[in-house]
């Protein structure tokens, strides 16, 4: 049976689920989606609990667009653009804005017994284990862009700082 075009023909071209920050930037340099003075530049100017893929656009070295598509592959997570998204109050209730804003996420829509979370990180277990142990729900995750996320939680949850 031939096998989809679409569809990765191997798990291992994905990356691991839980995915260290050096990973990432090698597969950024392998791909060739940043040189490697522009991984130094963003490491050493990277804010704590800031993305490197933010940081990389902050910067300008690459479209912060670019990047989330191109996680969104590397991942095998479909990616959304937050900025289209009318999120139902009774969605956003059911993560604490304490929770949204320690993992960047918000919770965007519920079928059933799942969760669908918008995230910047999908290899963040820790997040997805804290959003499923406080909602009792599955939890399936789509990424977003993190600036997106930033002005998702201050227009859903209220103003914050994000320094």
């Amino acid at each position: 049976m031939p096998q989809d075009p679409n569809k990765p023909s191997d798990k291992s071209e994905h990356l691991p689920a839980q995915l260290d920050k050096s990973q990432l930037g090698e597969i950024l340099l392998r791909e060739k989606v940043v040189s490697l003075e522009q991984l130094h530049e963003a490491k050493k100017v990277q804010k704590e609990g800031e993305g490197l893929p933010y940081t990389l656009a902050k910067l300008g070295y690459v479209e912060e667009s670019h990047l989330v598509s191109f996680l969104s592959r590397q991942y095998g997570v479909p990616s959304v653009n937050l900025d289209e998204y009318e999120i139902p109050p009774e969605v956003i209730s059911l993560v604490p804005k304490e929770v949204a804003e320690r993992h960047n996420l918000i919770p965007i829509s519920k079928e059933d017994n799942t969760l669908i979370v918008a995230m910047s990180d999908p290899g963040n277990i820790y997040a997805m284990d804290d959003v499923k142990f406080l909602t009792g729900l599955n939890v399936e995750v789509v990424l977003a862009s993190e600036s997106q996320l930033k002005k998702a939680i201050e227009r859903y949850y209220g103003a914050t700082d994000y320094a």
